[in-house]
């Protein structure tokens, strides 16, 4: 079939392009590391920011016929799907290490979430303009990085964080984190958000189709076991993704085996109810008995668990986002990346926030995830990266699969965004 109305058509033209066309979730070694297609000396087509085509420069040659169109030659490069940051907190993007917090690094995670809260209580002072101007920053760090969508921890600035992400049209899922062991800790705003979106949509401020929300939990240790219950109970009713941050560090094993530690002490000054019994299970275990991992769970960091608990994430068919670079910056330890590879989890990647990493920036974290992966005798090929950074992260988040966003992969009716590699000699 011919294309009409060619001058509205926008190509992008390049010597390799790796669609993903129809990929599932790459679950296990198999899924991630299998053959994928390749167009050679190929092109995208799209129009309002839609993709209509992705083919041969030859088959376009042939349905576009001579009739003008606007051509972008990337040259000698691959292209792939755009990036999605499955775990980030972009509220905290004012605590960017160059404004010296006094954040500390590489001293493990009590330490760190000591500055965190010395940092975030300095931070309360500063002016509503400059706070955007560093969200500003943050999501300039997404663009440049080839990201179009990000799964954000939020504690109630959906609709700031919104408008700056509409004026740049990044995709974004807000996670709603519980914290805290009252009954008031389950965040009740999430039901006004598609109102509030609605409204701000008429004041030209966002594009609400952009957007969708759901309950989060911080933790196993910052939450009562009935506040993540609850919140994954509101997700599963919602058909959405459940996230919570899981066996990042020591001290969180530590805390909820025995009840002691110097995660302990940090909680008991803020959190923890004076009728406080330690679960005594490994995280992992403990969420498992809790029902909270299943193929709607987003687990993130799992730095500290045993082979058999990686396993059985597998046999629950959770999604994992990596952070690499945060747990090198807090100092908790590297995750066995060929057991989770093989295991069956769906793996993801996340830069985490600014207060825990140098910058958003999704090509970073992919080298320091090729870093890691050499560092422990694995090979990652450019397909295995881009469905652990763009399929399975859109996947998780449910991007791919409604209509509405379509990432993850290049493909009709999808949007029309996409990375772009240097091509291997």
């Amino acid at each position: 079939m011919m294309y009409k109305n060619t001058e509205s058509l926008q190509v992008v033209k390049a010597s390799r392009i790796f669609p993903f066309r129809k990929e599932k979730i790459a679950r296990g070694r198999e899924k991630l590391f299998a053959p994928t297609e390749v167009l050679d000396n190929a092109v995208i087509v799209a129009k309002d920011g839609c993709i209509l085509e992705v083919e041969t420069w030859s088959d376009f040659k042939r349905r576009a016929n001579i009739k003008p169109y606007q051509l972008k030659d990337l040259g000698d490069v691959s292209l792939a799907p755009s990036f999605t940051n499955a775990h980030c907190h972009l509220e905290l993007s004012h605590l960017r290490a160059e404004y010296n917090l006094g954040l500390v690094q590489g001293q493990g995670f009590v330490p760190w979430v000591k500055s965190l809260l010395i940092a975030v209580d300095q931070g309360k002072g500063l002016a509503q303009e400059s706070y955007k101007q560093a969200i500003s920053q943050a999501i300039d760090d997404l663009l440049i990085s080839y990201t179009q969508a990000v799964g954000d921890i939020n504690s109630g600035n959906c609709l700031q964080l919104s408008k700056q992400l509409s004026f740049v049209g990044i995709n974004a899922h807000f996670f709603l984190e519980s914290f805290g062991y009252g009954a008031e800790s389950i965040p009740s705003f999430w039901h006004d958000l598609p109102k509030t979106w609605t409204q701000a949509r008429t004041e030209r401020d966002v594009k609400e189709s952009l957007f969708q929300a759901s309950v989060s939990g911080h933790s196993l240790y910052s939450c009562s076991i009935e506040n993540l219950q609850k919140a994954k109970a509101l997700c599963n009713v919602q058909n959405s993704i459940f996230s919570m941050h899981l066996a990042e560090h020591n001290d969180e094993l530590e805390f909820l085996q025995t009840g002691k530690g110097a995660l302990s002490e940090l909680l008991s000054v803020r959190v923890l109810p004076k009728n406080f019994t330690p679960p005594r299970l490994s995280p992992i275990l403990l969420a498992d008995k809790l029902s909270l991992l299943d193929d709607k769970s987003l687990a993130v960091h799992c730095v500290h668990c045993t082979p058999s608990e990686i396993a059985l994430m597998g046999e629950r068919q959770v999604f994992v986002a990596l952070c690499p670079r945060s747990n090198e910056f807090i100092g908790v330890g590297e995750v066995d990346l060929l057991a989770l590879i093989n295991s069956g989890v769906a793996l993801c990647l996340g830069t985490d926030s600014i207060a825990s990493n140098n910058d958003l920036n999704m090509l970073n974290e992919i080298n320091a995830l090729k870093k890691l992966a050499q560092k422990q005798k694995i090979e990652l090929p450019l397909r295995t990266i881009i469905r652990i950074a763009a399929l399975n992260s859109a996947y998780a988040l449910g991007f791919i699969k409604n209509k509405k966003f379509g990432l993850g992969r290049l493909e009709k009716a999808y949007k029309f965004c996409y990375s772009i590699f240097e091509n291997e000699n």
